[in-house]
């Protein structure tokens, strides 16, 4: 509906939906671990012959709703990698399911139309099939689809250059340079230990090459976008090799708890179909495709082997295999949640070999890891009579506050959401209303689809719970739980609309009403982590004497092992404020930070920024952007320009000091000393020149690093030669950028001054033509025409040269200074353009 609360500002996130995970790779990773539980129970809800026929029904539907509604976000997010995961998913949950039940017919079939599905995807689907196709979906997901495993289109082209980074970067055995200079100390460890986290960023741009900027743009690549390469160059041959166990096992553990692995001689053909695809997939990958691509075809050789496996199992296993609930050797207790688990697990290992964990999808991830767990507990022998479903009820007082508390969460956040991006009223009910109403975007329009979604998430939640209990159990308290849980939500929004109305009341106009809005905000935050730090012990609350009425094998677990688990739990509570609170009361200050710098509002803006790096004093990135507000007061503060940016080198330094692989912090640095030296002592320029040698040396593709060191070599180097080198070692890197034409411009003007006949006119040439095509380029930046026309004017073409006059009084305001002089010289560019169009007399 193109309603998006939360916008990111670029044309990928505007074409796709992102919801609140703010990218849509993202929302569509996590949606294809959900499906397959949503899938389930739509499945159990059919199955449940137990119930009367309206139950089921309503189950049904409104399960089958559900999945609905995930599966076309998911379709919206046009993400390719979700989407094969899920597809993969599918295939492994239903191969497993046949399996379990030996049917045979449905392996055929399955097989079959994979097959099918893959011989159309290489030959090319017939016409008819295409027509229907481009009918049925949009142009661009249909485009999109079609280069899943294509390396031509844009989404193959970037990974195929991302994992070419990450092959060079494994591959090199010389020590990395850091940002200050110095070298790795342990080059040696690097393919054992890797380089750590968090660090994919600093470690890759020197071995970028010059296809990456002129497909992409320069950037950092922060994650290699496979997470196979990510865990190699972040934790070494050791982190890679445990990753790969934990896969294994955990796989193994998914059929083991299906029953599929009975016999030894079943065992050894599951780990040699499992590790002879996956080496033949690494293998076939890197013929095919490159070493990059050898991860990609271990991951999906993985799966092929799981899926032969599963399907050579079918054959080996009776119609009369045991059900689940019963308690034979090697029967699932739990054979539905295992297969769906088991399926989520399989889709997200897919997904990521084309994406990357994020904080919501590997939480979720290792939540299906611990379902495959519980999936494998067995029930006592008295139990086994039962429906399983029935072994657990709880009083309705206890169901209400439990569900209560489970509605809550949903609730708070997306109600924390809505009014965090509503804080323009000044009153309490006008905060309340513009948060369910009045979108956060640019345009402002009001949308009462943000109501609904709330009201839809609060009832459907609530029907969802109590499908969701056991069979036995009737509707019970339904009443209740929406009473509780909307009074939870709305205590809390009242209270964010309570401080976000004082907020606003509150103009920003000095450094005492910074420190009260970075207050307001901290505690805002705070707040919310209380409040679900509140439902989670109210849930634990609601749920301790459910545990012990499930009947179970286990022997019961020693006391001191419940108390020792407190007490941890206890000791890691402060850590919340460190690890989680200070972060993003830091994020908070930065925020405002930004925007009051935005404006030019300086020392309001360094105060917030100094606040965020007193919250966290050993975090580089936010003493790095203090350092920028310092280096921009002083383009503003010309007077005092020489102690702003020593100050800015000062804070930049500091930052490196604490992280010296953040190579960006030599870019920033070598920038500030290029202003050092243009406003200080001609021994700067030494320094300046060494640290810009540094930057280059760190990030030798990055074109505009190149044009700022160019701009260095013609102010302050008088260099024109090396400027014109390094403008033209930019221009290939990004020749859509405005700014480099110009340095190309201005290198060839103070060539010309030291040239004289036609080497002079030649360089004037090309420097008129360099400043036109940065006008075409950045049309509203007036001062590109009227460089091109003075070039034009000094190299004797008037009537060019007054054509760009011009057009750049066409763009200059009746008020602008430069309106009066612009005005000038097209008049003399005429008069010389006059002079030279009237032939001479006759004699």
């Amino acid at each position: 509906m193109e309603l998006e609360p939360l916008l990111l500002s670029t044309d990928t996130e505007v074409q796709r939906a992102t919801s609140f995970f703010g990218q849509p790779v993202y929302l569509g990773a996590y949606l294809a671990m959900v499906c397959p539980l949503a899938a389930l129970r739509t499945l159990e809800a059919a199955r449940a012959s137990a119930l009367p026929l309206p139950r089921r029904l309503l189950g049904v539907g409104s399960y089958g709703l559900l999945l609905l509604l995930q599966l076309t976000a998911l379709l919206f997010t046009e993400s390719r990698g979700p989407l094969l995961g899920l597809a993969v998913a599918g295939a492994v949950g239903f191969l497993a399911h046949a399996a379990r039940r030996g049917a045979r017919r449905r392996v055929i079939a399955l097989w079959v139309l994979a097959l099918s599905a893959t011989a159309l995807a290489t030959v090319g689907a017939p016409a008819p099939v295409q027509r229907v196709a481009n009918e049925a979906l949009d142009a661009r997901v249909a485009t999109r689809a079609g280069e899943t495993f294509s390396t031509s289109g844009s989404g193959g082209q970037f990974r195929t250059t991302t994992w070419k980074v990450a092959k060079r970067v494994l591959a090199n055995g010389a020590p990395l340079e850091l940002a200050d200079g110095s070298l790795d100390a342990h080059p040696g460890l690097r393919a054992l230990v890797g380089y750590g986290p968090e660090l994919q960023y600093a470690i890759s741009p020197p071995f970028y090459d010059s296809e990456l900027p002129t497909l992409f743009g320069y950037f950092l690549i922060d994650r290699f976008h496979n997470l196979l390469w990510d865990t190699l160059l972040t934790t070494g041959m050791f982190g890679l090799s445990a990753w790969l166990a934990f896969e294994a096992m955990l796989i193994w553990l998914s059929v083991r708890t299906l029953g599929l692995l009975e016999t030894p001689a079943k065992s050894l053909l599951f780990w040699s179909l499992y590790g002879g695809c996956a080496l033949l997939g690494a293998a076939a990958a890197s013929l095919l495709r490159g070493l990059p691509f050898c991860f990609l075809g271990l991951q999906l050789g993985a799966v092929l082997g799981v899926a032969l496996f599963l399907s050579a199992a079918s054959w080996s296993t009776s119609e009369a295999a045991p059900r689940a609930g019963e308690t034979s050797e090697g029967a699932a207790t739990h054979e539905g949640l295992a297969i769906a688990a088991f399926a989520a697990a399989v889709g997200h290992l897919i997904e990521t070999s084309f994406s990357f964990v994020t904080i919501s999808t590997g939480t979720l991830f290792w939540v299906v890891c611990a379902l495959l767990v519980v999936s494998a507990r067995r029930p006592s022998d008295t139990s086994s009579t039962q429906p399983d479903t029935a072994l657990v009820t709880l009083s309705p007082v206890r169901e209400a506050l439990r569900d209560a508390t489970v509605l809550g969460w949903p609730l708070m956040a997306i109600g924390f959401v809505f009014l965090g991006a509503s804080s323009q009223p000044v009153r309490v009910g006008a905060v309340l209303w513009d948060g369910l109403t009045l979108l956060a975007r640019p345009g402002g329009e009001r949308a009462p689809v943000v109501a609904a979604l709330v009201l839809a998430t609060w009832l459907g939640g609530a029907l969802l719970l109590r499908l969701d209990r056991p069979l036995a159990t009737r509707f019970t308290a339904f009443g209740r739980t929406l009473v509780v849980a909307g009074f939870v939500a709305l205590v809390f929004w009242v209270q964010q609309a309570s401080a976000l109305a004082s907020r606003a009341r509150g103009a920003l106009g000095t450094i005492e009403d910074v420190t009260r809005d970075l207050s307001a905000r901290s505690s805002s935050t705070t707040t919310f982590y209380l409040a679900c730090l509140l439902l989670g012990v109210l849930f634990a609350l609601a749920s301790t004497g459910a545990a012990r009425r499930i009947p179970h094998t286990e022997r019961a677990l020693p006391w001191w092992r419940g108390a020792a688990a407190a007490a941890c739990l206890l000791l890691a509570l402060p850590l919340i404020e460190r690890i989680s609170l200070r972060p993003a009361h830091a994020e908070a200050a930065v925020a405002l930070g930004e925007a009051l710098k935005a404006n030019n509002r300086l020392p309001l803006a360094e105060h917030a920024l100094g606040h965020a790096t007193t919250l966290l004093p050993d975090d580089d990135v936010y003493r790095s952007a203090l350092a920028k507000a310092y280096g921009r007061h002083a383009r503003l503060d010309v007077p005092h320009a020489s102690a702003w940016l020593e100050r800015a080198d000062t804070t930049m330094r500091e930052a490196m000091a604490q992280n010296p692989a953040a190579s960006e912090n030599a870019t920033n640095l070598a920038v500030l000393g290029g202003q050092r030296a243009l406003q200080g002592a001609p021994a700067l320029r030494l320094v300046a020149i060494e640290l810009y040698a540094r930057a280059l040396r760190l990030h030798p593709f990055d074109p505009n690093l190149w044009r700022m060191w160019g701009s260095v070599q013609v102010t302050l180097l008088r260099d024109p030669r090396g400027a014109l080198t390094s403008a033209r070692r930019a221009l290939p890197l990004d020749p859509k950028n405005a700014a480099i034409h110009a340095l190309l411009a201005e290198s060839l003007l103070a060539l010309s001054r030291e040239q004289s006949g036609e080497p002079r006119s030649e360089s004037l040439r090309a420097a008129g033509d360099a400043f036109e095509r940065a006008a075409m380029l950045a049309p509203d930046q007036v001062g590109y025409r009227i460089n091109s026309g003075k070039t034009y004017l000094a190299l004797g073409q008037a009537s060019k040269a007054a054509n760009s006059f011009r057009l750049a009084l066409s763009r200059l305001p009746a008020s602008a200074r430069e309106r009066q002089t612009t005005v000038a010289l097209l008049q003399r560019a005429e008069s010389a353009a006059t002079l030279t169009a009237v032939p001479p007399a006759s004699p």
